[in-house]
């Protein structure tokens, strides 16, 4: 049981690693910009970085949100295999399987 715990865990993080890099990357700007600004009197015009720090935020609550339909699908997959890490790593198969679902042939 505690290594089925494991397995989820590495795959939970494989899949969400990139949309929480794009959330602290954004945070981080936005905050060392408000820094910069009171520290420098105004120099770094603060509506460019917020807005952009705000796109990236909101990037990764999106990629989050894709990600983690991804993660639902991959880990009842590992489950029907029996667990098997391997199984969760296999999206070339979704991709298909989501296409042909919206009408694409490929």
């Amino acid at each position: 049981m505690f290594f089925d715990g494991l397995k989820v865990f590495i795959v939970q993080l494989v899949y969400f690693i990139i949309p929480f890099t794009n959330m602290f990357i954004g945070i981080w700007i936005s905050i060392s910009s408000l820094m910069a600004t009171t520290s420098n009197r105004g120099i770094i015009d603060l509506n460019i970085v917020l807005s952009l720090s705000g796109g990236l935020i909101f990037l990764g609550l999106t990629l989050a949100v894709v990600f983690g339909a991804f993660f639902t699908i991959t880990l009842s997959n590992m489950a029907y295999c029996d667990g098997e890490l391997v199984a969760a790593s296999g999206l070339g198969i979704y991709w298909v399987s989501l296409l042909k679902l919206a009408g694409w042939t490929l």
